[in-house]
């Protein structure tokens, strides 16, 4: 596969209630999303051991926990709406965002169409290919 870099993806702590701050959003609920090793590393230099209530590598089974039941987690800014508040005080964290396709697939009006569509989608800032 190939990939090309189309945006990025800015994290921030949200909860299922509103003002939280750090420690409280942490201290109960907090559902842990795995958004990869880079994001480890940052989550344990801010915060340390925290404990999770569950652990996910899907942001939807996140959002479908903060329906059923007092929680919080890292989410994408984008996901924030009617019952996702932010919390106060959290640092956030930016991810890069790829696009993979076949080497052989890369000029094909189709793939070309979809890279077009991402990198001008509003969720995404576009950068360069890599």
């Amino acid at each position: 596969l190939k990939s090309r870099r189309i945006g990025q993806v800015r994290l921030a702590l949200f909860s299922s209630q509103p003002d939280l701050d750090v420690k409280a959003a942490l201290a109960d609920g907090y559902v842990s999303v795995d958004w990869g090793a880079a994001f480890a590393l940052f989550q344990a230099k801010r915060f340390g051991e925290v404990t999770a209530s569950l652990h996910t590598n899907q942001a939807s089974v996140a959002l479908a926990t903060f329906r059923e039941r007092r929680a919080s987690a890292y989410l994408p800014e984008e996901l924030a709406g009617e019952g996702v508040y932010p919390v106060r005080g959290a640092p956030e964290f930016t991810r890069p965002l790829y696009a993979a396709f076949r080497p052989e697939q890369e000029f094909s009006p189709s793939v070309q169409r979809v890279l077009d569509v991402l990198v001008e989608g509003d969720a995404l800032s576009p950068s360069q290919s890599s």
